[in-house]
């Protein structure tokens, strides 16, 4: 009879269909080990059923942003929470995108904003937006002028919005004042929605991996290729590793008293962004 560790690592390296034949025999296995194994794999059987499924009626509201997505996947102020994609994981929210466009009917901006009713009124937030230049006045009033009208329409209270803007960028931070924002300057940490220190290392782009590790200092290095000659094996698990990193991440969570998301939260950010969005994992056996 094999070992429950065997079992174990026989479903990690097996492909779709020959685990499924696992699993069932498996269920006729009594021992306690085993059972939670299978009750493992099947969460994350119905959890991926789930997800694909939600996906798919969203595919009609993909398609009819492709242009609004193409804009922000390639402008220089665009960030993932600007995707429509976004509107997947942040599904308890309705949503709306407001784009400018140029006389030739190009987007040169455009912001996707998130609506939460909150009794009759909404609250709408525009999670690193808007996406345009920040020096085109044009560009960004005629995208407050829509944001005012989608307002209308949702009976919205307050707007905010958290562009990705320097807080010495002073030029950036009077230019958004001059068009009618309100500025929250020298907000405390916990004060903001999003995280106010944020690290941001675009120096890395068109790096191959060789020329990044030499941007490192012996010491690092020595640290990261250490783990390899000890038998750590690193894994892009998707969905099938949620349920070993979320023991990791909500223990974490609770030594280090941050705000815990729920596992599904993550399962639609690897749903909705697909190789856009990686789980990796280290394993040592």
């Amino acid at each position: 009879m094999k070992s429950i560790s065997e079992i174990k690592a026989e479903l990690e390296n097996a492909d779709k269909d020959t685990r499924e034949s696992l699993l069932e025999l498996c269920k006729k296995d009594t021992r306690k080990g085993v059972l939670k194994l299978v009750e493992k794999y099947e969460k994350q059987k119905a959890a991926m059923a789930e997800e694909l499924e939600r996906l798919k009626k969203m595919h009609e509201f993909e398609d009819k942003y492709s242009e609004y997505e193409d804009f922000v996947s390639h402008h220089p102020h665009g960030a993932f929470q600007q995707s429509v994609q976004w509107g997947l994981v942040k599904d308890e929210w309705e949503n709306e995108v407001v784009v400018s466009r140029d006389d030739k009917g190009n987007i040169k901006g455009g912001i996707f904003i998130l609506i939460r009713k909150i009794g009759i009124k909404s609250m709408m937030y525009a999670c690193r937006g808007p996406v345009c230049d920040y020096t085109d006045r044009e560009t960004l009033l005629d995208l407050i002028d829509g944001v005012k009208q989608v307002g209308k329409k949702h009976n919205a209270y307050v707007f905010i919005a958290d562009p990705l803007v320097m807080v010495d960028d002073e030029k950036t931070i009077e230019f958004f004042k001059s068009c009618g924002l309100t500025i929250h300057e020298h907000a405390a940490f916990h004060d903001t929605i999003q995280p106010r220190y944020n690290y941001m290392l675009n120096y890395i782009k068109g790096m191959s991996i060789d020329e990044l590790m030499l941007k490192m200092d012996r010491d690092t290095r020595y640290k990261m290729r250490y783990p390899y000659k000890k038998g750590v094996v690193y894994k892009n698990c998707g969905l099938e590793g949620l349920e070993d990193f979320y023991k990791i991440y909500s223990e974490t969570g609770i030594r280090q008293h941050f705000s815990i998301r729920p596992k599904n939260y993550f399962a639609k950010m690897l749903n909705a962004f697909g190789d856009n969005c990686r789980l990796y994992m280290a394993y040592y056996e």
